[in-house]
């Protein structure tokens, strides 16, 4: 069974998971070449590695084998990475396994008005590991549950044509699959995502520019209680600058949510939303507004946003509030604060979101993470992050989640290539109907990083 990540060492390799964008921003048209290994040997003592109800103190060894590949030249891109962890442990993990595995292999080619990507990501993880969560939301069957392991499986391809031109195409197509082993909790259920978008885009002046879209979704849970069901959007949405400071944009479809299973129902009906952005002398102001069809009805939702470029820093403050038929009327906050200091830097973020989990079972999902980094001297940095995740599921039957992570992490440089990393990390869960779980683990480690360009 995997682990969760201990500090900077296995870091390296939760690093290398980030999203890959389809087209890369920023490239070198020079082109170029770079290959990189990291390797990292960490020590770690935790009195309840698993993460469970009544866990047992273990001393656990960690070798984290880390290798990127990117290739770069004037019209495509190359990214490939692969890596994981090698577990030496005593007591009951007495012996030696692979775990965390993961791969990235992305391919992006540009050439004029026409791009063509490829990716597919790989990643196993243990369900306890804070790194797991959000790998698709923070659904509260994943802050709830104990012990099991938990695969990720993307492959997307995607493409456009007409870039810039005044008629343009465009597609993507995806399968997300989704698997859990080992796990006691009944609800956490397998999934399979497939979505399949085309769009065609009018382009009727730099200012102005119209794009249909059909977008059609399959998602298939295996298990009691998963609800299988087929989405199906038609659509358009209109861009427009309608000043050098004022731009907007309008989306409206025609959604239809089909829910297959023994008692088989359709929800459909018209979606709009839209929004309003306003550039000012030190940021901008955003307004946006959706009234959509969703899966447990139709959900309504208004925000205000507020973004600041400070002396040293930037602040984002949002407030708005949801509504979802047959359900109570919730605010939703948002922070994102960056403020550098002389040797560090600190960071705070806020986030809420509204989902639905594999059971088609409405919920509030909230993050709110805080970075602390300082440099105690010129080869050396202390670092603090915290972060809570609570699941909120909406309706009087609803069971809510807490899922609090709390690190203090030392670094220091000892040779070119090498780093000392130690620190100590806390864990604290908590769900409705369950017992509360807690770890606290001690690691210490070395880092080596091999860069060839």
């Amino acid at each position: 069974m995997a682990r969760p990540a201990a500090g900077g060492v296995t870091g390296l390799c939760v690093l290398s998971l980030l999203p890959v964008q389809p087209f890369a921003q920023g490239r070198d048209e020079t082109g170029g070449r770079r290959t990189e290994i990291t390797i990292g040997q960490n020590l770690e003592f935790s009195d309840n590695p698993d993460f469970v109800v009544d866990g047992d103190s273990q001393l656990v060894s960690l070798t984290s084998l880390g290798l990127t590949h990117e290739r770069s030249t004037g019209i495509d891109t190359l990214i490939f990475r692969i890596g994981g962890d090698l577990e030496l442990g005593t007591g009951d993990l007495e012996g030696s396994a692979f775990q965390d595995p993961f791969v990235v292999l992305s391919f992006d080619r540009d050439v004029r008005h026409t791009r063509l990507g490829l990716s597919l990501r790989y990643r196993e993880t243990d369900v306890s590991n804070p790194d797991s969560i959000g790998l698709t939301s923070l659904d509260d069957d994943i802050l709830g549950s104990d012990v099991g392991t938990r695969q990720n499986l993307t492959l997307e391809i995607s493409g456009a044509t007409g870039i810039e031109a005044p008629f343009g195409t465009d597609f993507n197509i995806r399968r997300d699959q989704l698997r859990f082993s080992d796990t006691t909790d009944n609800s956490l259920l397998d999934e399979d995502t497939d979505t399949i978008e085309s769009g065609f885009t009018f382009r009727f002046s730099p200012r102005l520019s119209l794009r249909s879209f059909l977008r059609y979704t399959d998602r298939d849970v295996d298990g009691p209680g998963g609800v299988d069901r087929e989405t199906t959007i038609l659509g358009a949405t209109l861009d427009a600058e309608i000043s050098d400071i004022l731009s907007g944009n309008l989306t409206l479809s025609y959604d239809e949510i089909e829910f297959l299973g023994p008692t088989p129902s359709t929800t459909d009906g018209l979606s709009i939303s839209g929004g309003l952005t306003r550039l000012t002398p030190n940021g901008s102001w955003g307004l946006t507004f959706s009234s959509d069809v969703a899966e447990s009805g139709r959900r309504d939702q208004l925000n205000l946003r507020r973004d600041l470029e400070l002396k040293s820093g930037s602040l984002g403050l949002s407030f708005g509030v949801t509504h979802t038929e047959g359900l109570s009327t919730d605010p939703l906050y948002g922070i994102d604060w960056i403020r550098d200091l002389a040797r560090g830097s600190i960071s705070l973020s806020l986030s809420q979101s509204v989902t639905s989990d594999a059971l088609a079972n409405e919920q509030i999902d909230t993050s709110l993470s805080l970075g602390v980094t300082q440099e105690v001297t010129d080869l050396s940095s202390l670092s603090l992050d915290a972060s809570l995740r609570d699941s909120n599921e909406l309706g009087a039957l609803g069971i809510d989640s807490r899922r609090i992570d709390v690190s203090l992490t030392y670094r220091r440089e000892l040779e070119r290539d090498w780093d000392m990393v130690g620190g100590y990390r806390y864990s604290h869960s908590t769900q409705d109907g369950t017992t509360d779980r807690d770890s606290n683990t001690i690691f210490i480690g070395l880092e080596r990083s091999l860069v060839w360009n």
